[in-house]
């Protein structure tokens, strides 16, 4: 050992130093100088100018050069212009001392300069001989070598190529002894033989799991080689190292390139020979393989060999509504399968466990036989909204009408969803397609996509057509495939609208039964936007009316008068001279059809009964649709004909109330219009009327010049005219700009686009110099224009509309004025906006919203940040998102905040297309929102119930327990209680059991518990379940629970509660064991 360590005054000791360099060891072996003069200093005192020493190079920096060390951490510097860059860090050199600074002495400064030893001649020829020696001797032991190795070579591909033939010669269920496992992956297992004849072998050795069999091995602790599966798989246990015994196996061995692949198993019975390509498999025949792949709503794949996945459809898997829609709890990855190969061509191999079982042909419905389908909400080839269409096995398709998706006592409103419009021709967009379909999205029903039922086939499929099936629980529970009889005339019937368009709505009462609807009999009001008020799916009631002509729908009314009106007028009920109301239906050369209200009664109002003064032209005044008052002039009920009277004369003296008034506006205005047209044939042209007259009469002639319209052929029938009447009547909503999606998790109904007024073009005033009549006929028309647009807003204003529904922003600004703090007309002024794709002033609506709201009203400004919080996450980026939920934080209270926005993130994941994206947002918001406020159960809770609705149980547990360390133990109870009765609704029911039997035995007076406890079992139809639970704590059964601690009150009520329940539920034996259970309870705590 060299000397190296040294101990300072000030400092520690530092540790020695060693070195086992030959030429140092040597030279601090001597004396202090070696025979050339070299010498290895330990201390500056050893050092002078001229001093040949020998050191060890400790580093070379290009700046400056290589820095040489000595004993006792001693250092010099071979500068870089005496070459010192150009030697090796480590290497053992040669110096002399060029300059010495010894200024400072803790610090010298050596300046050294490389060297050569001086050797005799002698010793240099020596120092040759003895290179040239070794250099001889390491070239004969490299030859012996490379001769040994060719020899091991040869013997090696001897034993190995003897070994492979063994392996060769194995078949299928020979026993190849011990394995010792070396690697383990989902698929498969690699092995080593232990065996010595195999050892030599040239052969990848492996275990297929679908030929494996899990290891019954209990080990003290867990190991980092152990494999990580679920405890369903083969290789749940298995770790490497481990040692397989009595190995067989399973398919003789191939080659593949240049190694043998020899397949295993550790089964101890003999398994079927291992399937390696597609081409192995039989049609009919049963094969095996491990659950691989779990895809919800769609199937399970399994690995059935190496390199061959098959794939089992989830109708092949069971017939169990409940196992399919919990696909991924009852077939776990690992789990193994048999089924028989339905088909294994062009690359794919499915399989069914059902056909297996049961050995049936399922391709096929036949009428009135009970199916399982899967809910498909993709296509829309085969569709005939509103319904819902299923995939059963074997592709066959089918569809449910949507009144039969419940029985017609539990219809509710849009079952299916919102409908969205999409074209069926790729690539083209929805605004250009000829050939557009409704799609439900289905979000928020009780019939989402890839959810099983159990259903009724009513007809079969046919070439054309798809089968029909119900999924009435009445069809189910009985074999009833009967239609639904035709309504008869004047009843109520409820339905939902199939569509609405320029002829009517068209509402579907029963499967392929269809009513008709004129427009004019949607609503006892005026409908702005028929389409928009009545779309696909919605749930209406209406009264049905007479029986229809040949070739023709049934009518029915949606009006509400019609509804309250159980009697209709007759023949019968009318008499001359008698006074009526009605609606006129046709506008003829020779006077107007009218029909009396509530009755299926029209005749005809000659020309010359429609005023008493004479009228150039009566088609300028009436239009189909108009309401007027009429008197009976004659009558035949033999024969069925009727005229009216329409002169105002008719009427005079007449007492209205205020009600007949508001009604009869219409018609008030079209006499009017009469007794007008009559003045202006002599000359009253100073009055207001007649020009407005005129006005209108020129207007009229005006559109039907230019929009060269067939009214004569229009009003051949009524239905038509009133179709055309009431499309004219909603041109201006037609002829708006699109409004754009405003959907954003919140009813921002009341907000229509409204279309700007066109802009003038530029050689309009060329056109005005051209020809003064055309830019007088303009100005004309923008003054009618105005003027209607004045009326429709005083009439909107004065029924009472405008506050209703505004559609301006005036309306809405003039409502705001009134009440400030009304969350709901913000958030729809908010929609105005949106619908005219002007997020920017949705945004500037929302901030003084928050301004205008009192600070008292926390609910209605947190409705509004609701509201802003949509609208950012539909429309805003991530950032701008994050942005405005902090400041609704600051603002509100940041817990409800928190819940609203998690909530809002829910809904995103179900409504999405990119459904990972948007449960990893939704995931993050929630494990925010919990550590945010990790002290509040609701939070907590949200979390739970939100992953529980995902199917993501094993999730909530970690949720649960997570909560239960952060929350006082006083919230514990109704925690535990509250994530039972998600597992109840949404999990598992046996460990929703389990959880309140715990709490029961630990709380044995919560009555709460107890009764939370049974209405869940109740009404999870657990009725037997139930049933014990109230026994045991009665102590029926002789072993009553800890919760018989209840005093005689608390009992009385158990004992109510479940004599109420076998009254409902139990027969009367069941009800009789109650009472008995009271009496001897009674006797035995007397």
């Amino acid at each position: 050992m060299i000397p190296g360590g040294a101990t300072y005054e000030h400092g520690p000791v530092r540790l020695p130093e060693v070195t086992a360099r030959p030429q140092l060891v040597a030279v601090a072996s001597k004396a202090e100088e070696a025979e050339d003069g070299f010498a290895l200093p330990s201390v500056i005192s050893q050092i002078h100018v001229g001093a040949k020493l020998i050191g060890y190079v400790e580093r070379v920096d290009m700046r400056y050069g290589a820095f040489v060390k000595f004993l006792n951490r001693l250092t010099g510097l071979v500068p870089k212009l005496k070459k010192g860059t150009e030697l090796k860090v480590g290497s053992t050199v040669l110096v002399k001392v060029a300059a010495l600074d010894l200024s400072v002495p803790d610090h010298p400064k050596i300046v050294l300069e490389r060297t050569k030893s001086k050797q005799s001649k002698e010793e240099k020829k020596k120092s040759k001989q003895e290179a040239k020696d070794k250099e001889q001797e390491m070239k004969e032991a490299k030859e012996q070598r490379k001769k040994e190795k060719e020899e091991g070579k040869a013997k090696g591909k001897e034993q190995r190529d003897l070994a492979n033939k063994k392996l060769q010669a194995l078949k299928a269920g020979d026993i190849v002894g011990d394995v010792e496992i070396l690697h383990i992956n989902a698929e498969r297992a690699n092995v080593r033989l232990l065996r010595p004849e195999f050892q030599a072998a040239k052969a990848r050795t492996r275990i297929h799991c679908s030929v494996a069999d899990p290891l019954n091995i209990t080990r003290a602790s867990p190991s980092a080689t152990v494999a990580n599966f679920d405890p369903s798989h083969p290789f749940h246990a298995w770790s490497v190292g481990d040692i397989l015994p009595a190995v067989r196996v399973a398919a003789a061995a191939r080659r593949l390139s240049a190694r043998l692949y020899l397949d295993l198993t550790n089964r101890e019975e003999a398994c079927p020979p291992l399937p390696r390509h597609l081409g192995d498999f039989v049609v009919g025949s049963v094969a095996e393989g491990i659950v691989d792949d779990v895809v919800p709503g769609v199937g399970v794949w399994l690995r059935t060999g190496p390199a061959v996945r098959g794939r089992v459809h989830a109708l092949e898997l069971s017939e169990d509504v409940n196992v399919l829609n919990d696909l991924q709890r009852h077939f776990p990855v690992g789990k193994r399968l048999e089924g028989i190969v339905l088909r294994a061509a062009e690359g794919k191999l499915d399989l069914s466990v059902v056909r297996k079982e049961k050995g049936k042909d399922r391709s096929k419905l036949k009428k009135g036989q009970l199916a399982i389908g899967c809910i498909t909400r993709k296509s829309t080839k085969k569709c005939d909204p509103p319904e819902l269409m299923l995939e059963f096995a074997a592709g066959t398709a089918g569809r449910c009408c949507i009144t039969e998706l419940e029985d017609e006592g539990r219809w509710e409103n849009m079952p299916l969803g919102n409908p969205v419009a999409r074209s069926q021709k790729k690539g083209q967009t929805t605004g250009e397609a000829d050939d557009v379909a409704l799609f439900y999205d289905g979000a928020g029903t009780n019939f989402p996509h890839g959810k099983f039922v159990r259903c009724r086939v009513l007809a079969p499929a046919s070439r054309s057509r798809p089968a029909q099936v119900s999924l009435r629980p009445s069809r189910l529970a009985e074999d009833d495939t009967e239609a639904d009889p035709a309504p008869a005339s004047g009843a109520v019937v409820r339905g939902f609208v199939v569509n609405t368009g320029r002829k009517g709505c068209f509402v579907r009462v029963a499967r392929n039964r269809v009513v008709h609807v004129p427009l004019n009999d949607l609503s006892d009001g005026f409908v702005v936007d028929p389409a928009l008020e009545f779309p696909a799916g919605r749930l209406v009631v209406g009264r049905t009316g007479g029986k229809p002509e040949s070739g023709r729908l049934l009518q029915m009314s949606l009006r509400e008068s019609a509804l309250l009106d159980s009697v209709k007028l007759g023949w019968d009920d009318l008499q001359v001279k008698e006074k009526v109301k009605g609606v006129v239906t046709r506008v003829e050369a020779y006077g107007v059809f009218v029909k009396i209200d509530n009755s299926n009664v029209s005749g005809l109002c000659h020309v010359s009964e429609i005023s008493d003064k004479k009228i150039k032209n009566h088609k300028d005044i009436f239009q189909p649709g108009d309401r007027v008052k009429a008197i009976i002039l004659t009558l035949d009920k033999e024969s069925k004909k009727i005229s009216f009277g329409l002169k105002p004369s008719y009427f005079e003296g007449d007492e209205h109330s205020s009600e007949d008034e508001d009604s009869d506006s219409s018609s008030d205005e079209d006499e009017m219009d009469v007794d007008a047209a009559a003045k202006s044939d002599s000359d009253s042209e100073a009055e207001d009327y007649v020009s407005k007259l005129a006005a209108k009469t020129k207007e009229k002639k005006t559109d039907e010049s230019d929009e060269d319209d067939s009214s004569e052929s229009d009003s051949e029938s009524d239905s038509g005219s009133e179709s055309d009447s009431s499309a004219d009547s909603s041109s201006p909503a037609a002829a708006a700009a699109g409004p754009m999606d405003t959907d954003v998790g919140f009813d921002w109904s009341g907000a229509q686009a409204l279309a700007p007024p066109s802009a003038p073009s530029d050689d309009s005033d060329d056109d005005d110099a051209a020809d003064p009549k055309l830019h007088t006929r303009q100005k004309a028309a923008a003054r009618r224009r105005t003027e209607a647009r004045v009326t429709a807003e005083e009439t909107r204003m004065a029924s009472g509309a405008a506050d209703a529904s505004p559609e301006t922003a005036a309306e809405f600004e003039r409502l705001l004025a009134a009440n400030p703090n009304a969350s709901e007309v913000w958030i729809r002024y908010m929609a105005l906006h949106l619908s005219n794709a002007d997020v920017d002033a949705a945004r500037a609506v929302a901030a003084r919203a928050f301004e205008r709201i009192t600070f008292r009203e926390e609910e209605e400004k947190l409705n509004v940040w609701t509201a802003l919080l949509t609208l950012e996450l539909k429309y805003g980026s991530p950032a701008e998102l994050e942005e405005t939920l902090e400041e609704a934080s600051r603002n509100n209270n940041p817990k409800k905040v928190y819940l609203r926005a998690c909530e809002l993130l829910e809904k995103e994941v179900d409504t999405v297309a990119d459904r990972a994206r948007a449960m990893q947002r939704a995931d993050a918001m929630f494990e925010k929102m919990c550590k945010k406020f990790k002290s509040k159960k609701t939070t907590w809770l949200a979390h739970v119930n939100y992953l529980f609705k995902h199917s993501r149980a094993s999730e909530a547990n970690k949720i649960l327990k997570r909560s239960l360390l952060s929350l006082p133990s006083h919230k514990h109870v109704e925690v535990m209680s509250r994530f039972a009765q998600m597992e109840f609704e949404l999990g598992s029911p046996g460990r929703a059991r389990t959880i309140f039997d715990g709490l029961l035995e630990k709380y044995p007076k919560r009555l709460d518990l107890l009764f939370v406890y049974v209405d869940k079992e109740i009404k999870g139809r657990f009725i037997g379940d139930a049933r014990a639970l109230f026994r045991r704590v009665t102590g029926a059964e002789g072993n009553a629970l800890p919760v018989t601690k209840l005093n005689d009150k608390q009992m009385k009520s158990v004992f109510k509660k479940w004599y109420r329940m076998e009254e409902k539920y139990g027969t009367e034996g069941q009800v009789e064991d109650v009472k008995a259970a009271a009496q001897a309870f009674v006797e035995r705590t007397l």
